[in-house]
């Protein structure tokens, strides 16, 4: 098999792998064939893949897309395989803990429920705002 020569199983190279996974109403299917495979031959820690649905560009390629519906729900399952088979997912953001989670200031800006404000301190005075980041 090819896999047996790629790069990935060469321990005298510092390279980073990645398999971008185009996918489509012809092939979305296979994703989960290949993602055994790639785990099969041992190379979870030894790449990034990920996938990526196809778009036209100008082309027709859009006939043989998936919805973003249909993409995201495929692509939901496909996480799940690719951490049930020990591939890294980094996808998921780390926690980052703030002293008010209603007020988070950034730049000249403040955040108060999902919406940006000014930082001007007569907007900080009316709205009441009494926790500072």
């Amino acid at each position: 098999m090819f896999l047996d020569k790629l790069l990935a199983h060469r321990n005298d190279l510092d390279v980073q792998l990645s398999i971008r996974c185009n996918v489509d109403h012809e092939n979305y299917e296979s994703v989960s064939l290949l993602l055994q495979k790639l785990a099969d031959e041992g190379l979870q820690n030894k790449l990034r893949f990920y996938v990526a649905p196809i778009y036209s560009w100008g082309n027709d390629a859009h006939t043989r897309s998936l919805t973003k519906e249909e993409f995201a729900e495929w692509e939901i399952n496909w996480f799940d395989e690719m951490i049930n088979l020990g591939f890294p997912i980094g996808f998921i953001p780390e926690v980052k803990p703030i002293v008010c989670m209603a007020v988070h200031q950034t730049l000249n800006w403040w955040m108060l429920n999902g919406t940006k404000i000014s930082a001007n301190p007569v907007f900080i005075k009316l709205l009441g705002v009494g926790c500072r980041v």
